[in-house]
C-alpha cells in the first residue's frame, strides 16, 4: 500500500471468504481461518474487494458490516498502511504487523484506526501518529471499552486474536465513535 498509494494507485487486496463454512469449487478452498480480519483489512484497503464465497455460503452480516444498509463502501480517506515504529532500528518488520489508517472528520479531526495481528503488543501514540495523547479516547471495536489514550493503551483481543481500534479525539467532552 505505501509504494501504490505513493504513486496515486490504490493497493489491491484479493477477495476472502466471509464465512468460516467450508468452502469447494474455486480457486482456494476455504474455511476463511479469521473472516472478521479479512473484511477488516478489505474495507481498510479503500480498494474494490469482493467476498467470493460460494452460493448459500455467504456471511451477510459480516459482509454488510462494511458498507452502509444502500451499498456504499465504508473506507477511511487513506489505506491501511504498516506503521512506521514497524521500520525504525531496533523493530522487526518481519515479526511487526501493526496497521494504522485514518478518517478526517469535519469539525471534528483526524480518528485513527488501528490494527494489530499482535494483540499483546499496547498501542501507543506513535502507532497512530499522535504527539499529544492528550484528549483523545480508544474504543476498543471487539469489547466496547473505551479508554483514555495513554502513553501505552493495551486493546484486547477480538475471538480470532487480533485487536483493532479507534482513536478519535475527545471534544468538549464528546468523542465521535461514528461508523465504527
Amino acid at each position: 500500500a505505501l509504494v501504490s498509494w505513493a504513486l496515486g494507485v490504490l493497493p489491491f487486496k484479493d477477495g476472502f471468504y466471509s464465512s468460516n463454512r467450508v468452502q469447494s469449487g474455486g480457486e482456494t478452498r476455504g474455511p476463511e481461518k479469521k473472516p472478521d480480519r479479512e473484511a477488516l483489512m478489505a474495507t481498510l484497503s479503500c480498494a474494490m474487494v469482493a467476498p467470493m464465497d460460494g452460493i448459500y455460503l455467504l456471511n451477510v452480516s459480516r459482509v454488510m458490516a462494511t458498507c452502509r444498509k444502500d451499498g456504499t463502501i465504508l473506507k477511511p480517506d487513506a489505506p491501511v498502511m504498516t506503521v512506521d515504529a514497524c521500520f525504525r532500528k531496533g523493530s522487526d518488520p518481519k515479526g511487526c504487523f501493526v496497521y494504522h489508517t485514518y478518517s478526517d472528520v469535519k469539525g471534528l479531526g483526524r480518528v485513527h484506526y488501528y490494527f494489530s495481528d499482535d494483540a499483546t503488543r499496547a498501542l501507543t501514540p506513535e502507532t497512530v501518529y499522535i504527539d499529544d495523547p492528550t484528549n483523545y479516547i480508544v474504543y476498543n471495536w471487539y469489547t466496547g471499552a473505551v479508554l483514555p489514550l495513554q502513553a501505552s493503551t493495551a486493546v484486547a483481543a477480538g475471538y480470532e486474536g487480533h485487536a483493532y481500534a479507534l482513536v478519535s479525539p475527545v471534544l468538549q467532552g464528546w468523542a465521535f465513535l461514528g461508523e465504527v
